[in-house]
């Protein structure tokens, strides 16, 4: 119980390796991964000292990815305005915060930590008041995983929220008459960095609104009894229902209790370590003179020399991106933050090793997160290699989450575009028994979620039946509301449980 008020608001991401859970609740590994491998031939420039914020420009030619990049990259009178005005403008996260995440992360390569990397990847689609309720109900959804998560598995859990962006003026920059207009781009590049800035910033506030940890577990059984009364105006008569419901209130009450019992130990449950949940964020690798302008080794922000991409503390990228002599590569060897890598089923992995070794020649932890994403048959069939073959790499310290969202959208006979809820939370359990047969620790999961009540995943526990579901909007995303994603956490916490118990039997 003590464990579990003291794991809640810690950050991590657990590693893989050969597991074993110790006393501590925590993972124990007996792998031999750092004597493990060969010697890999490093992808572009062979060393730090030949990189630089713009080194990643010279591969814009010969990389076969890399025209989505030219498309957007404008004339160079036009694009070195803009970079003045960006490169002006106050960071968006600290050096120092990079580093702390790296921190949590090669803690959690001990096994003392789990991931949830989620948001709504639909916020960035609305209209401002509406874009801004959507941000703060993920966010409150977001913490309240966290204390299912850490109640359940007894670990420390690491919050990496995410919102997405659309390219910067993407359908103009591909027109001659917006390309030469450097005001225009300027604007679109400063409303892009304005948007992050705002949402960050309520990020913060909303973080230090609550009194006590104990108002954030009130939170939870409001999310609960709200979904309910959305579906029934009887909370009880739902609860007959969805059985779920009551068994998801008897949880709640079962860590105020926790935490009551803690208040009369003597612990401050309202310090700043309980009200506070800190939380990172990842931002997608899209305008690379974007990320660019916002790449800095100023010793004003505590570094020692060292490259730190400010425009979010986990850089996230494609592995179709990564390949030889990429721009994308070239720019992400150099930069201090970590990286996470998206891997999918038809991703070519043959030469990971080469590309791992390059990112992280030290094979330092922390540095890479790979993000597998590939259906629950497809978690099966290819996952089992990849860790097989990331295990005899020289750089073979990763970190291994599960986005069970990216590969099961489906459409429904009347048309609806929808992600069935039976095929997200099977691909979550594939995920953690092929950890578990490979002798790998499962260190995170990947979730598009919202705190609103809508209805775009079709089943689950409380789910919607296949007349019900709404499309999400044209290029939007079917994401889960809040019952849905609070029972992902719920069943992911009882994998995470299952596997210490079984451990711990061994």
């Amino acid at each position: 119980m003590i464990g579990f008020v003291a794991a809640s608001w810690s950050f991590g991401i657990v590693q893989h390796s050969r597991s074993r859970w110790n006393s501590t609740g925590s993972i124990q590994f007996q792998s031999n991964r750092n004597s493990r491998g060969n010697r890999s031939t490093l992808l572009c420039s062979s060393s730090k000292s030949e990189w630089s914020p713009d080194s990643w420009r010279k591969y814009l030619k010969t990389d076969q990815h890399s025209s989505n990049i030219s498309a957007f990259l404008p004339s160079g009178d036009v694009l070195e305005g803009v970079e003045r005005k960006l490169t002006s403008l106050p960071i968006l996260v600290s050096p120092g915060e990079i580093a702390a995440l790296k921190e949590s992360l090669k803690r959690a390569c001990l096994g003392k930590a789990f991931v949830v990397h989620a948001g709504d990847p639909n916020a960035s689609a609305s209209q401002t008041g509406s874009r801004e309720k959507r941000i703060e109900s993920t966010f409150r959804l977001l913490v309240a995983q966290v204390i299912v998560l850490a109640y359940l598995s007894g670990l420390p859990t690491v919050k990496i929220g995410f919102v997405e962006h659309s390219p910067i003026m993407a359908d103009c920059l591909v027109e001659d008459a917006c390309v030469s207009d450097v005001d225009q781009l300027a604007q679109a590049s400063v409303s892009k960095y304005s948007d992050w800035a705002m949402a960050l910033n309520m990020l913060r506030a909303i973080a230090k609104s609550t009194g006590s940890m104990m108002e954030w577990v009130d939170l939870i059984k409001t999310q609960i009894e709200d979904g309910a009364i959305a579906e029934s105006s009887d909370v009880k008569k739902f609860e007959k229902v969805h059985p779920k419901t009551a068994q998801f209130l008897r949880m709640i009450t079962l860590v105020d209790d926790a935490l009551q019992f803690v208040t009369a130990c003597g612990v401050d449950v309202a310090n700043d370590v309980f009200r506070e949940p800190e939380f990172y964020t990842s931002s997608d690798l899209s305008t690379l003179w974007y990320e660019q302008a916002f790449t800095r080794n100023d010793k004003t922000y505590g570094t020692k020399g060292e490259y730190f991409c400010t425009a979010g503390h986990l850089l996230v990228v494609n592995m179709e991106n990564l390949g030889s002599n990429s721009p994308y590569f070239e720019f992400l060897r150099g930069v201090e933050n970590p990286i996470c890598i998206r891997v999918g089923p038809s991703s070519d992995t043959s030469k990971i090793c080469e590309m791992l070794t390059a990112l992280n020649p030290k094979n330092d932890p922390g540095r890479i997160v790979i993000l597998v994403g590939m259906g629950p048959e497809g978690m099966w069939k290819h996952f089992p290699n990849l860790i097989r073959t990331v295990e005899t790499c020289k750089a073979n310290n990763v970190v291994y989450c599960c986005d069970p969202m990216i590969e099961n959208e489906a459409i429904l006979r009347s048309g609806s575009r929808t992600r069935p809820f039976d095929l997200i939370l099977a691909e979550v359990e594939a995920f953690f028994s092929v950890c578990e047969a490979e002798s790998a620790i499962p260190g995170g999961i990947h979730l598009n979620m919202t705190g609103e009540q809508i209805n775009e995943v079709f089943g689950g526990s409380f789910g919607f039946e296949s007349r019900q579901v709404t499309s999400p909007g044209p290029g939007e995303q079917s994401r889960l509301n809040g019952l849905q994603a609070l029972e992902i956490a719920y069943e992911t916490g009882n994998c995470l449980r299952r596997l210490r118990n079984r451990a711990e039997i061994h």
